[in-house]
């Protein structure tokens, strides 16, 4: 899936970082409303860190 040239502001009236349109693309998610959730589920989460290349742990700061 593509995701946006810009990053929506819609639900929290906040950009949402570019970073977390990586790790959702990441999951290939081929249908737009699970990725809405999922988007809505990692802000909710404040779950927002910032995506490098490599493995989920490192990019959560992890082992």
């Amino acid at each position: 899936m593509r995701r946006p040239a810009h990053p929506p502001t819609w639900l929290t009236g906040r950009t949402i970082p570019t970073a977390i349109f990586e790790r959702i693309e990441d999951e290939e998610i081929d249908d737009i409303r699970t990725m809405h959730r999922r988007i809505g589920e990692a802000m909710r989460a404040n779950d927002l860190w910032e995506y490098t290349p490599g493995s989920d742990a490192a990019n959560r700061g992890g082992a």
